[in-house]
């Protein structure tokens, strides 16, 4: 729950100061950022202390509304990569389509020959980005992460399974 103390101006200017580096995108940890913006080492440790007042959440609120991290999280789960393949040149078009079908989740993009090679272009499902953005939902939705019940646990809840049955299982 969001504190709701009003922040005074020295405050307000180095949430603004931050606020500037986290958008400048720099890959710095929280941490360094808050005592490049003035914080004492303090309350540097403990970020989730500035992220919890009113003032940062309504920052936040304006710069990432919801309707923008939903449409983002939602691209997550449509993520492709591009790939590519080299074969003899030997092989005809048929056929190097018919390779990329058999890929799961793979769609034929384009062909490129040289003199004794065929590069095929095709995309398929990016999982690994893919699973991040399941990791995000159930962050997101407290059910993954810090104070949510386990994977285990919430097994155990749902299926009523003796803690010793449950580490068989999953041994």
């Amino acid at each position: 729950m969001p504190k709701t103390e009003k922040p005074k101006g020295k405050n307000l200017l180095r949430q603004k100061i931050l606020r500037k580096k986290i958008l400048a995108n720099t890959g710095k940890p929280m941490k360094q950022l808050m005592k490049e913006s003035g914080y004492k080492d303090g309350y540097a440790k403990n970020p989730q202390d500035l992220v919890q007042t009113k003032n940062w959440q309504e920052m936040v609120d304006k710069d990432i509304p919801d309707k923008l991290l939903l449409r983002e999280h939602k691209k997550l789960f449509k993520a492709e990569e591009l790939q590519q393949f080299v074969f003899p040149s030997s092989m005809s078009d048929e056929e190097l389509k018919g390779v990329i079908k058999r890929i799961r989740g793979a769609r034929f993009v384009h062909i490129q020959r040289g003199l004794v090679w065929v590069r095929v272009f095709f995309t398929h499902p990016d999982f690994k980005t893919k699973k991040e953005g399941v990791k995000l939902g159930y962050e997101v939705k407290g059910k993954l992460g810090a104070g949510a019940p386990s994977i285990g646990q919430q097994i155990n809840a749902q299926f009523n399974i003796s803690d010793e049955t449950l580490e068989r299982i999953t041994s």
